[in-house]
């Protein structure tokens, strides 16, 4: 056994590559060529601005991260700006955020107009040349769900006035509930279909699905197969990525992730959304580490009670690590319980609020409040 101070340097770089790696799928490439179009369009008098559209958990934020550390690695000229739109967004407290971001001492002073020359100045100083805006959603009020037009039309004077290439990320359809209990779903994309002209500013876009469910694709044992054959028979993106997954590519190893019985499990625990699918296999693959054991499904199931019921549309789902079989047949059988599970009325985005009436939001909850913990048990209910 090594000492102490040597396991400890050879566990650390794995513990670190399993929460930081971050694994490439096509429809990431993709967004990341348009992202480069946009930015190549630097300097000119009209550039390219794109809009990257996509559900919760889908990868927003992450292409914009592997943008910007890919830009940093090949040392090209100028910086990127990344800005957390501020809820509810106006045009003061996106200037602030701006300002702050950009080293203004005083970024909450002086007036718009103040503001928006002061933040110029300080594009052309720090070379700015691209601006990334994540949550575009926060130009909806959440109270009343109503668009922010004035935002909205500010949004669209600003980018003709610092004349760079800007990119806009917002979600596909989110529930919120007011304070008086009325739900309003909103949706990113009405923010742009308020005003043509600030529509006409995004002539690029791209949009983060979800995965399609994995098909049927393996006659032979996967263990009698090699990863490159893998990769040629499986059609469907869901699968490659778990085939990426069960290459070690976060560091830990796993039981085969990418066979159908599991492959089926994990899309219906995660809606194939990035975000639910690895969040679960960093939990169970912390797990892992530890014991020194592999990606399982007893951790998969242990996971799932911990972090796998991150939204509404997943708490109604029971656990299918638990399952002793998880055909074709149990997966739509499961969908349609869930589905049964999941009462929710919404109201679209409009200009005033909906007179109609509206149910409150029901959940499946577990009745137990807490967990217990142990090394034999890991996390189980406890009453």
């Amino acid at each position: 056994m090594p000492p102490i101070a040597d396991a400890a340097v050879w566990v650390a770089p794995s513990a670190e590559r399993l929460w930081t790696a971050r694994i490439v799928h096509s429809a990431l490439e993709e967004g990341l060529a348009k992202m480069d179009m946009a930015i190549a369009t630097y300097g000119r008098r009209e550039p390219l601005s794109l809009f990257c559209y996509g559900e919760p958990g889908t990868g927003k934020t992450t292409l914009a991260e592997l943008f910007i550390d890919r830009y940093r690695q090949t040392e090209r000229p100028g910086r990127i700006l990344y800005v957390l739109l501020p809820c509810p967004a106006s045009p003061s407290t996106i200037l602030e955020e701006l300002l702050d971001k950009l080293g203004d001492p005083f970024p909450g002073r002086g007036t718009v107009a103040n503001r928006m020359r002061r933040c110029r100045a300080l594009f052309l100083r720090e070379r700015v040349r691209l601006l990334v805006l994540d949550e575009l959603g926060n130009f909806i009020d959440s109270e009343s769900g109503r668009i922010l037009l004035a935002a909205a039309s500010w949004l669209k004077t600003f980018m003709m006035q610092i004349a760079i290439p800007v990119v806009a990320m917002g979600a596909g359809e989110t529930v919120y509930r007011a304070r008086d209990g009325r739900l309003y779903t909103t949706n990113a994309t009405a923010v742009l279909g308020c005003s043509t002209q600030l529509s006409g500013r995004f002539q690029l876009r791209h949009t983060l699905g979800l995965f399609d469910a994995p098909g049927e694709h393996w006659a032979n044992d996967p263990a009698d197969v090699d990863s490159a054959e893998h990769y040629r028979r499986c059609g469907d993106e869901f699968t490659h990525l778990l085939l990426k997954l069960d290459d070690g590519c976060l560091g830990p190893s796993s039981t085969g992730l990418a066979t159908p019985d599991m492959a089926r499990r994990l899309y219906y625990a995660t809606d194939g959304r990035m975000r639910p699918l690895m969040n679960l296999v960093r939990v169970a693959g912390g797990w892992a580490l530890e014991t020194g054991g592999r990606i399982g499904r007893e951790l998969l199931a242990d996971a799932f009670e911990l972090v796998g019921r991150t939204d509404d549309t997943l708490q109604a789902k029971a656990n299918p690590f638990e399952m002793p079989t998880f055909g074709v047949e149990d997966l739509a059988s499961a969908e349609e319980t869930s589905s049964q599970r999941l009462d929710r009325a919404r109201i679209p985005v409009a200009g005033r609020v909906h007179p109609a009436a509206v149910l409150r939001l029901s959940f499946a909850m577990p009745t137990e409040a807490c967990r217990s913990w142990s090394p034999s048990n890991r996390f189980r209910w406890r009453a």
